[in-house]
């Protein structure tokens, strides 16, 4: 972020021209600035930057700046198009005075989430003064266009970037949430689309940008398919090709199980897929993932191929996830009974059916102890072993953890907050089912739950409680 600067900068450069931004809905003592462009300090900044990153890692071609995603435009006295065009200016002139080769690289998130702000005069404004070959827009969320939020194809809106070089792609999961979902159909046939368009011209790639990896395996595999293929996917084979390819067989209930998921779980796009227990600082109402009854049939059929494909890794793992997350559709439910319950003052179905909700949580906890991936301590452990000190350990710990639920800073409660919604081993027992327990005892005793407060102190602490993973048994009990 070439332009991004501590607003305490004045201290050093006191004649130095800044316009405050803000994000996220954080109060302004954490916000930043941004230097007015055309300023020696902005290609100062920019030029050492780029020569200090070369240091480090080598020659470079591509880099990404933005100053602006997700951001308000700063407010001037000049038109606002004049303003962007110096900004676009300023900040590949500053990359450029680092590496005169360097080719800008923006995110085009920003022109699909800010249609308030951004449309073909602003965004060309902002490109105006850019060689056409020295400028590259990552355009991701193409299923936000045409699923989430229905505005029109970048491409169209925008008219093809004025020809500058732009990727279309997808996002694919915001913040490496493990839920379930995506529209299959979409990903087969859409970015065939683009191929018939008169803005494919200026269309330079196709790929997609995750928030989060290491989750929803099959979108992934199937986005990445289509990198390879100008035509529409024909995904009733597809499905066979991937089992075969991920577990080594594709048996009929297999088969059965992915068309169930296509038209439920993989047949909606939701933002932000989690369950009620996990969102808000956790809920008793229902969640924004897919709840439809069919889920239970998919994943019964696909844990039904154990006996066939019991000697696959991969299946192993994928039955684990499918199987934990039944679960965790089940303990929403129970809390959901829970607190209706208490809401008609039936206290004995109300600790019953917390309680076994979260018993349910327990359980999907300890099968995923048994994931190759999905577990907090692996997590935990890669923050801590990037240092040998044992304070910054501590630090990059309490990072790790911050980032997974809370994101801000201690007491700040933002929209930000459970982002990241992980069903991980680990995370459920020492996060989202303690929260959740805090809650129901809060019932009990008709006192107000301080959610906040157990986060802040979860984030704060070191390690993972022990347990003992679910004994698997892999092979079907024959009668």
């Amino acid at each position: 972020m070439l332009s991004f600067v501590p607003k305490d900068i004045s201290r050093i450069f006191p004649d130095s021209e800044l316009l405050l931004v803000s994000w996220g809905g954080f109060p302004e003592e954490y916000q930043g600035a941004i230097i007015k462009p055309k300023t020696p300090l902005f290609q100062k900044i920019g030029k050492l930057f780029i020569e200090e990153w070369e240091k480090e890692f080598g020659k470079g071609k591509y880099y990404l700046a933005d100053s602006f995603n997700e951001m308000d435009l700063p407010k001037t006295d000049e038109p606002i198009t004049e303003l962007l065009a110096e900004y676009g200016s300023a900040i590949y002139e500053s990359i450029k005075s680092g590496n005169p080769d360097a080719v800008w690289v923006v995110q085009g998130w920003m022109f699909t989430y800010q249609r308030n702000i951004w449309n073909k005069e602003t965004a060309n404004a902002l490109f105006s003064k850019i060689p056409d070959d020295k400028l590259m827009i990552l355009d991701y969320a193409y299923e936000y266009n045409g699923i989430a939020y229905k505005n029109g194809y970048n491409y169209e809106v925008f008219e093809g970037y004025n020809n500058k070089p732009w990727i279309y792609g997808f996002m694919l999961n915001s913040g490496g949430k493990t839920g379930h979902t995506g529209v299959h159909n979409y990903y087969a046939t859409n970015p065939a689309e683009l191929l018939n368009s008169p803005y494919n011209k200026s269309n330079s790639g196709f790929g997609f940008a995750p928030e989060g990896i290491e989750n929803n395996e099959v979108t992934f595999e199937l986005v990445s398919d289509m990198a390879w293929t100008t035509e529409e996917i024909e995904l009733d084979n597809w499905y066979i090709g991937y089992s075969k390819a991920r577990y080594g067989e594709a048996p009929a209930e297999m088969a059965q199980a992915w068309q169930l998921l296509r038209e439920t779980s993989y047949g909606t796009m939701t933002d932000h897929p989690r369950f009620g227990f996990q969102g808000n600082g956790g809920s008793f109402s229902t969640g924004t993932i897919n709840k439809d009854p069919r889920i239970f049939q998919a994943i019964e059929k696909f844990l039904s191929c154990s006996d066939e494909l019991k000697d696959s890794e991969l299946y192993r793992a994928d039955a684990l996830e499918f199987a934990a997350t039944l679960l965790c559709h089940k303990a929403e439910d129970w809390f959901g009974y829970a607190y209706n319950a208490h809401q008609i003052k039936d206290f004995k179905t109300r600790d019953k059916a917390g309680e076994w909700a979260l018993q349910l949580l327990t359980n999907a906890d300890r099968l995923l102890e048994n994931h190759p991936t999905l577990n907090l301590q692996r997590w935990i452990d890669f923050a801590r072993t990037a240092s040998s000190d044992v304070k910054q350990q501590d630090k990059y710990e309490e990072d790790a953890r911050r980032i997974l639920t809370v994101w801000g800073p201690p007491k700040l409660k933002l929209g930000v907050n459970d982002y990241a919604a992980r069903m991980w081993g680990g995370l459920i027992r020492d996060y989202y089912r303690e929260r959740m327990a805090g809650k129901l005892k809060s019932l009990r005793l008709n006192q107000a739950y301080d959610n906040r407060a157990f986060e802040d102190a979860w984030v704060s602490a070191k390690g993972v409680s022990e347990i003992t993973p679910l004994p698997i048994h892999w092979s079907q009990p024959r009668a």
